[in-house]
């Protein structure tokens, strides 16, 4: 886990996971149903039988296919301007001194100077797009307003946990809301240059940070509207574009 890579690559697994939960549905949870919850078909030869399950597990593909390319092209911004995929290489550009990893004091005016003397990606050009883009691929990844296309309405229908209930629905949410703080974890480090330590001052202004991400995207889902994929698909497009100019500005900022 000490590199971009890795941590992408166990995003791409939690993504396989809410469709292979969608299938987990339809196979296992519904068996016991008195009737089979399809919606569309019949037993035909050659008619093409649809279920609720694998329309929501299609839905959760679709948004998950346009919906990460945001947070990824993001993620490698700070990658292009240290010339490094690992965490270590990526801090230290940024004025980390990793000699504070290890515990101290509750109490040491020396951290607050560290944490001031950072010299954050955040703040330069390529680092404020690259921050705009993950931002909303952060929503966009957690399938939050206006990006809610897995959550239930009177018209469409809920994602993979539509047959869930009891330990496994509040497993999946678990699941869910683990990566609301992850991605906000990966974010501080990558873009401010603060990561996870065992030392506890730093730790502490580390999980501080950690909350201002959550509590922005709570503000937009409040005041968006709904997305359809009519509106989703050229947002993530343009997106996209915004990720691939910050990283060709990167490019150029390392020439």
């Amino acid at each position: 886990l000490g590199t971009v890579v890795a941590v992408v690559g166990l995003l791409k697994v939690i993504e396989f996971l809410f469709m292979a939960i969608g299938s987990f549905s339809r196979s296992i949870l519904s068996v016991s149903m008195p009737y089979a919850d399809q919606i569309k078909g019949a037993v035909m030869k050659g008619d093409y039988r649809r279920f609720f399950e694998q329309q929501s597990v299609l839905r959760a593909f679709k948004m998950i296919t346009v919906g990460s390319f945001p947070l990824y092209l993001a993620m490698f911004v700070p990658v292009v301007l240290v010339k490094s995929i690992n965490f270590s290489d990526i801090i230290q550009f940024q004025g980390f001194d990793t000699s504070f990893i290890y515990p101290g004091g509750l109490i040491d005016l020396m951290y607050l100077e560290k944490i001031l003397s950072l010299k954050p990606i955040l703040f330069t050009f390529p680092g404020m797009l690259a921050g705009f883009v993950y931002f909303i691929g952060y929503i966009m990844v957690l399938n939050e307003y206006p990006f809610s296309i897995e959550k239930a309405k009177s018209d469409v229908i809920e994602g993979p946990s539509l047959e869930y209930a009891a330990w496994a629905r509040g497993g999946y949410y678990v699941m869910r809301e683990s990566i609301l703080f992850v991605l906000s974890s990966v974010f501080i480090t990558l873009f401010i240059g603060l990561p996870p330590t065992l030392n506890l001052p730093l730790l502490l202004v580390h999980c501080l940070l950690c909350l201002i991400m959550p509590i922005l995207f709570s503000i937009v889902s409040a005041f968006s509207p709904i997305f359809t994929f009519k509106q989703v698909y050229p947002v993530a497009m343009g997106f996209t574009a915004l990720g691939f100019l910050a990283m060709v500005v990167s490019l150029l900022t390392v020439i």
